[in-house]
């Protein structure tokens, strides 16, 4: 099982009201995002997760950019 840790990101739901949410850690266990939510790099468990830096990047989950 491989996990990826998007660090710090402004997370947003395309089907949610709002500004999205800033400084939000995501888990990608497999290809399924597994957690949402603050501080979730300072769990042991996440101690072998590749961890990405993502303070300046918004996440979409379910977006694709076809132009590249």
């Amino acid at each position: 099982m491989s996990e990826i840790l998007l660090r710090k990101c402004l997370f947003v739901q395309p089907s949610a009201d709002g500004e999205g949410l800033r400084g939000c850690d995501i888990l990608v266990r497999d290809t399924r995002i597994a957690e949402v939510g603050p501080g979730l790099a300072g769990r042991p468990s996440r101690a072998e997760a590749r961890v990405i830096d993502c303070s300046r990047h918004v996440v979409v989950p379910g977006f694709v950019n076809t132009h590249h």
